[in-house]
């Protein structure tokens, strides 16, 4: 893998962390239950599409 290759790689990594965090903490939707406060959130949607796209290593670092 080539230097440029591995820096862009490197940048979508990022780009996929900033929107599985987003995608964690503002995209939830409430579950209601007596003890806690679950929640479905869409970070694991975007984690398994950032490891589809770019490969274990990168895509497993930005979940």
């Amino acid at each position: 893998m080539g230097r440029s290759e591995q820096l862009k790689k490197l940048v979508l990594a990022g780009l996929f962390a900033a929107i599985i965090f987003i995608g964690i903490s503002v995209l939830r939707i409430p579950l209601p239950a007596i003890v806690g406060r679950p929640f479905i959130h869409f970070g694991n949607i975007l984690t398994v599409l950032a490891v589809m796209l770019l490969g274990f290593c990168y895509g497993a670092t930005a979940g």
